[in-house]
């Protein structure tokens, strides 16, 4: 096996000001005929990480970022969600599993927890469920 073509091609970068500086664990599926690139943004050890969906053409873009907040930020039960990956339960339905604090113990020395939400993509538009 063997890396072909010219080199690493960017597909986000941050652009909106909930991102911060920061857009990182990139996951990316192929559903109902588009691609969706899941990333997480901003800093990871506080309350405004999250995690957002941007539709590709293909797997080395142009990628198109909504122009929202993100799909999934800090709420009721957990802070800080993000380190996203996509996969398929055994029933069919997308999965979404990811980490975040317990709210009020956001950074280190404190742990991050592993959560999992049902994700519906639909006309390439990510949500939750």
């Amino acid at each position: 096996t063997a890396l072909t073509g010219a080199g690493p091609t960017a597909l986000l970068r941050p652009s909106q000001s909930w991102e911060g500086s920061v857009v990182e664990a990139p996951s990316m599926i192929f559903t109902a005929g588009s691609y969706a690139l899941f990333y997480s943004a901003n800093n990871w050890d506080n309350a405004a990480y999250g995690i957002r969906a941007a539709r590709c053409t293909g797997p080395l873009g142009p990628c198109v970022k909504p122009l929202a907040g993100p799909l999934l930020g800090s709420q009721s039960g957990f802070d800080g969600p993000g380190g996203e990956s996509v996969f398929t339960d055994t029933s069919g339905h997308l999965e979404m599993p990811f980490h975040a604090w317990l709210p009020g113990a956001v950074g280190y020395p404190h742990s991050r927890l592993l959560f999992v939400r049902q994700l519906e993509i639909t006309n390439g538009t990510a949500r939750l469920g």
